[in-house]
C-alpha cells in the first residue's frame, strides 16, 4: 500500500495541508488543539515523514552514520559497497555516508555510538552485536530524533526503526534439513558460530538445533563453538575440532568467519 502523505491527514481532518504541515513540524500559527489531533490522526494513519524529499526541499545533504565492525572484512567490506551503492543510487536526495569503524560485534560499538551523540546525523545505520548493551546507546539516538536501522543482526527491544537482515532462525532451520538428507549414518555433528550473544548467530543455532531434532534425530549436536570473530582463534578451532574422536561428520558454521574455518 501507499504510505500515508501529508494530503491524507488533511483530507482525513478536513484541515489545509498548511495547517497539517505546521502541526508536524512545530512551526507556529497553529492552535494547540488542532495541532494535537494533526498529530493524532498522523499515528492512527501510519505517518512517516520523507527524509529524502525533506531534504531535497530544503537543498540540503542527509547526512548518515555507518556504523560496522572492522572484523570480518570478508563479510563487512561487501556490505559497506551496498550502503555506498544504495547511496549513490538515484533517490531524490544528496546522502552523506559517514563510516565509523569498531573492532568487532560487541567490541567499540556502544562507545563509539555515544561518543557520536552530536555528530548530528540524520540517520544511523549500525550492525549490533549484543542487544543487550547496545539497548542504551540506540536509545539516547532515539531521544534526539535519529532513526536507526539495524543492519546483519538485529536488537529488537531497542528503538531502532527497523532491521535489514536474513530471517536467522529461517537459516538455520534449512542448514539442518540439507544434512538430515545427506547424512544418513549416526554421528556426531559441529557448530563453529560467532559470538552467541549476538542474535543473528544465536537464533541460526537455536533454528538449526531444533529441525536436526526433528528431522534426524539420528544425528546429535556437539556443544557449539564459538570463533569470536577472530580468523586465528577460528582456524585452530576447525584443527581441534578435527582431531577429535569421534570426529564430526559435519560442520555447520553459522559465522562470517567462514574462511578460516573452510581452509
Amino acid at each position: 500500500m501507499k504510505p500515508p502523505s501529508i494530503q491524507d491527514i488533511a483530507r482525513a481532518l478536513n484541515v489545509s495541508i498548511g495547517t497539517v504541515d505546521r502541526a508536524l513540524h512545530g512551526r507556529p500559527g497553529i492552535n494547540p488543539g488542532t495541532r494535537a489531533r494533526v498529530l493524532k490522526k498522523a499515528e492512527q494513519l501510519g505517518y512517516r515523514p520523507n527524509l529524502a524529499a525533506r531534504s531535497l526541499k530544503l537543498n540540503r545533504r542527509v547526512r548518515i552514520g555507518v556504523y560496522f565492525p572492522r572484523d570480518i572484512a570478508s563479510f563487512f567490506d561487501a556490505l559497506r559497497a551496498g550502503v555506498k551503492a544504495g547511496a549513490s543510487a538515484p533517490l531524490g536526495a544528496s546522502i552523506e555516508l559517514v563510516f565509523r569503524n569498531f573492532a568487532r560485534f560487541d567490541e567499540g560499538d556502544v562507545e563509539l555510538l555515544l561518543a557520536d551523540a552530536r555528530e548530528g546525523f540524520d540517520g544511523v545505520l549500525v550492525a549490533p552485536g549484543n542487544p543487550r548493551h547496545i539497548a542504551p546507546a540506540l536509545h539516547s539516538l532515539a531521544e534526539q530524533g535519529v532513526p536507526v536501522v539495524c543492519v546483519a543482526s538485529d536488537a529488537p527491544r531497542s528503538e531502532r526503526l527497523a532491521s535489514v537482515a536474513v530471517d536467522a532462525l529461517t537459516s538455520g532451520a534449512i542448514a539442518a534439513e540439507l544434512f538430515s538428507r545427506v547424512i544418513q549414518k549416526p554421528g556426531p555433528l559441529a557448530t563453529i558460530t560467532g559470538e552467541l550473544t549476538t542474535l543473528d548467530h544465536a537464533e541460526k543455532l537455536r533454528g538449526f538445533a531444533a529441525n536436526l531434532a526433528l528431522l534426524a534425530p539420528h544425528l546429535s549436536l556437539l556443544p557449539a563453538i564459538e570463533s569470536r570473530e577472530q580468523p586465528e582463534t577460528a582456524y585452530q578451532q576447525a584443527l581441534d575440532l578435527l582431531a577429535r574422536e569421534p570426529r564430526p561428520l559435519a560442520i555447520y558454521i553459522s559465522t562470517a568467519n567462514s574462511i578460516p574455518v573452510l581452509r
